[in-house]
């Protein structure tokens, strides 16, 4: 009886470890969410995965009028390259205490360009966030 609590529990702890790992809370997606955010002018979703002190989150959100400008302007951008086509992260390297990292965010463009951004992210309390 006793084994098979003990096999039981490390069913669950595998099952549950698994599923953190592919909750996609990864820095990768969260910096294909900040890319993403910025080329379709979505100031709440690029607000939501940006790492702020609470000073700077009052100082954000007295500029998020010209903030939404910022992300408009690059909105129309991808728009003038066809719109997008992609989003990819390609390569991700982290900090000795895999406390930050730095990945590499592809995207493609309908027109057949394509541009490269590197997102350096910051782990929190809160998940992985976008260090500006």
């Amino acid at each position: 009886m006793y084994l098979n609590k003990v096999k039981h529990f490390f069913i669950l702890a595998i099952a549950v470890f698994m599923f953190a790992c592919s909750s996609g809370s990864g820095p990768e997606k969260v910096a294909e969410k900040y890319v993403s955010a910025m080329i379709n002018g979505d100031i709440e979703t690029f607000m939501a995965v940006v790492h702020l002190t609470e000073e700077e989150k009052q100082q954000f959100n007295m500029m998020k009028g010209k903030m939404s400008e910022m992300l408009k302007a690059a909105a129309a951008a991808a728009e003038l390259a066809g719109g997008v086509k992609s989003i990819k992260s390609t390569s991700t390297n982290y900090s000795g205490d895999k406390k930050t990292a730095s990945v590499s965010v592809k995207l493609e463009f309908k027109n057949g360009t394509s541009d490269e951004e590197s997102v350096n992210l910051i782990s929190t309390k809160d998940g992985w966030k976008v260090k500006l």
